[in-house]
């Protein structure tokens, strides 16, 4: 029997995926796949209190279980856990900077690893933790890279980068993916066709979404609207008062499961991204999915996504009345903004269809197990 080890980032844990939202699209899109291509899965959290898994027995969930820093139990994870480690196939990591412990039960074990660069890992932690934290992300992410196994990018800037640290005979582009059955457009209504329109932002509220240019911008607008914003962050407070002091008409909305986000995309006229960085946003390929017209700020990973005119609209990072000016363009012409909806969509069903992405990277799985 196969078993496969899957590695969450540092400091993440089953509970955070859950007030996230994510926690149903991890346990169906990912647990569920991987426990039908091995028989044994193994998920080592950076939780204690952890709520359960709802996945079917062959997959089960291992917590961090002693005090500590979360670092410093990524390094000794393989170790504490040597019984679940030791017999592995083959270990997943997530994303490059949750890979230590693959890297060090690679070196104990000789257990193969997998990991996917989905962001660059110093430019995120120069936003949200400095510039330490930057560095320090920086080289466990290049450290991971070097000595796995196979390396998942989901970019061409990140294969760039990649090509850089690791021989390409090991790098594979699959780009993030979207369960294309769960948006229902036949329940899509047309953009601008109600008297108040509704934006809608999706994500965590954090310093890299960058959440208080769009609230600046929406004040300039004339028109009927409201600011729907889903989901948590520690700028949550900070936002609110923003848009009470500029009389922005704006709605917070607590994270909701990731099944029901599509109801939130299908009943809006547009998506906006103002993020300061991205990796390759899968709130974007909800939004497009879903046939929403959709903004951007013109930074790295969203302009990737992005072709300005034809599938969606680019703004200047930070610059609030070039958003809004973007913003009023659509809600007066709503036939263009239905055409960049319809134009997404296509985008997604042609190269993000998350089914046939999975399979490609179950059988890269497979192929480096031992």
């Amino acid at each position: 029997m196969k078993k496969l080890g899957v590695l969450l980032s540092i400091g993440e844990s089953l509970r955070l995926y859950d007030q996230m939202g994510q926690k149903d699209r991890l346990e169906r899109c990912y647990l569920a796949r991987y426990a039908e291509n091995f028989g044994d899965v193994r998920l080592f959290t950076y939780g204690s209190d952890e709520p359960s898994l709802e996945v079917g027995e062959s997959v089960k969930l291992f917590p961090k279980n002693i005090f500590g820093p979360e670092l410093l139990y990524s390094f000794v994870m393989p170790i504490l856990r040597l019984r679940y480690f030791k017999d592995l196939s083959v270990i997943r990591s997530l994303q490059s900077i949750g890979g230590l412990p693959a890297l060090i039960a690679k070196k104990l074990f000789g257990v193969p690893y997998l990991t996917t660069l989905g962001f660059f890992a110093s430019e995120h932690y120069r936003v949200e933790r400095g510039k330490s934290w930057a560095w320090l992300g920086g080289l466990i992410e290049r450290t991971v890279l070097r000595s796995a196994d196979a390396v998942i990018v989901t970019t061409d800037s990140l294969k760039e980068y990649a090509l850089t640290i690791v021989p390409a005979e090991r790098i594979h582009f699959i780009p993030n993916g979207v369960e294309l059955k769960i948006f229902d457009l036949s329940n899509r209504k047309r953009p601008f066709s109600e008297q108040v329109a509704t934006i809608l932002f999706i994500g965590r509220l954090s310093p890299q979404k960058n959440l208080e240019t769009l609230v600046e911008a929406a004040s300039k607008l004339s028109f009927n609207y409201r600011v729907v914003i889903v989901g948590e962050g520690e700028r949550k407070d900070a936002l609110k008062e923003l848009a009470n002091r500029l009389k922005v008409n704006i709605e917070f909305v607590a994270v909701v499961p990731h099944f029901e986000l599509p109801k939130y995309y299908l009943f809006s006229d547009l998506f906006v991204l103002p993020s300061r960085v991205e990796g390759h946003p899968k709130v974007l390929l909800e939004a497009f999915a879903a046939a929403l017209p959709c903004i951007g700020a013109k930074v790295e990973g969203i302009s990737g996504l992005i072709e300005d005119g034809k599938n969606g609209l680019l703004f200047e990072f930070g610059d609030a009345d070039d958003l809004a000016q973007k913003i009023r363009f659509l809600q007066s012409n709503p036939d263009y903004a239905q055409g960049l909806g319809v134009e997404a969509r296509l985008v997604v069903e042609k190269n993000f269809d998350l089914e046939k992405l999975l399979a490609r990277e179950m059988e890269l799985l497979r192929r480096i197990a031992r």
